[in-house]
């Protein structure tokens, strides 16, 4: 038998008198943030030799942010701190993967959102959480935001004359990808990014012959990883993300990489950490460098995060 001390329901009460009073007068399901927990996340950095690439840029640093998920469940502090972490890292490109919302707008994601900066831009793609619940709402956010979506469409990025292509496809799960229509501005011989939510359309992407990169999410990492094995075991259960759940993957000559993403939906992690992916694309081999973890505020808002390579 279990008992609670007086003290401890006392200090329960507050906060459960506010809830019931949000309620009462017709806000709905009130989002509470945690004020205890530290942010916990990955600060993972991929690099992709793409031979092709043009000289200007070699070195290009691409900050891939995706499955925010605002909404109710949201791991706030956890996506703000990547977000801050984003700014501090300055990128090149900032590429946004979609499910910014879960299951309604919030007024949080315009603020978050206008913290991103980057030489060359903020792009992103819809997925399925934000057509599931307002898709012209999200995209009023993400115009007010200064992000442009690329849905089936492409975008030229120039530097000293030379160019990459960056394209994107609208959610395959709910069958509104055009990868034709994405590509119809793009030259044959140019390097091109892709942009997918779900990342089982690599396979259609690499048959294409044009995609020397595609970035997605969807998964979370598989929310559920078994310790030891690394099996993402929830992305089983989910459309298009059976095949390449989580981490670097090289399809058909295709580089692809699915990120574990930041934010968490309505089922938690476990031992599948959200995480701010960092993508160096360089035109050969060099010295890559291991994931960096981060679960203390001072790597994040204080000292830069310490570097670990390997040869």
């Amino acid at each position: 038998m279990h008992s609670v001390s007086s003290r401890s329901h006392k200090r329960r009460l507050p906060n459960l008198r506010r809830r019931l009073r949000a309620r009462s007068e017709g806000q709905g399901p009130v989002q509470t943030i945690s004020r205890s927990r530290r942010p916990h996340f990955v600060h993972r950095r991929v690099d992709v030799v793409i031979p092709s690439l043009p000289d200007a840029f070699d070195g290009y640093r691409i900050i891939h942010l995706t499955d925010l998920h605002f909404g109710p469940a949201i791991a706030y502090r956890t996506v703000m701190a990547g977000i801050e972490l984003t700014k501090r890292l300055e990128p090149d490109l900032i590429v946004l993967t979609g499910d910014f919302v879960t299951d309604r707008l919030d007024d949080l994601l315009p603020d978050a959102l206008n913290r991103l900066t980057a030489r060359d831009g903020i792009f992103a793609v819809l997925g399925n959480h934000d057509h599931w619940t307002d898709p012209e709402g999200v995209r009023r956010i993400l115009v007010s935001s200064g992000v442009t979506e690329l849905c089936n469409n492409s975008m030229c990025l120039i530097r000293d004359d030379q160019a990459i292509w960056l394209a994107g496809v609208d959610s395959i799960y709910l069958d509104k990808q055009d990868l034709c229509a994405a590509l119809a501005d793009v030259p044959f011989d140019a390097t091109t990014i892709l942009l997918a939510h779900e990342p089982d359309f690599g396979d259609e992407a690499a048959a294409s012959g044009r995609i020397a990169l595609q970035l997605s999410g969807h998964a979370h990492g598989g929310s559920f990883q078994i310790p030891g094995l690394g099996i993402p075991v929830l992305s089983q259960l989910l459309k298009h993300a059976r095949k390449y759940p989580f981490g670097l993957y090289r399809p058909n000559g295709m580089w692809l990489y699915t990120s574990a993403g930041i934010g968490r939906g309505r089922l938690p992690r476990f031992n599948a950490a959200p995480e701010v992916t960092e993508i160096t694309l360089w035109q050969r081999p060099v010295e890559m460098a291991d994931p960096v973890y981060v679960n203390d505020p001072a790597a994040v808002w204080g000292s830069p995060a310490p570097e670990m390579a390997i040869s």
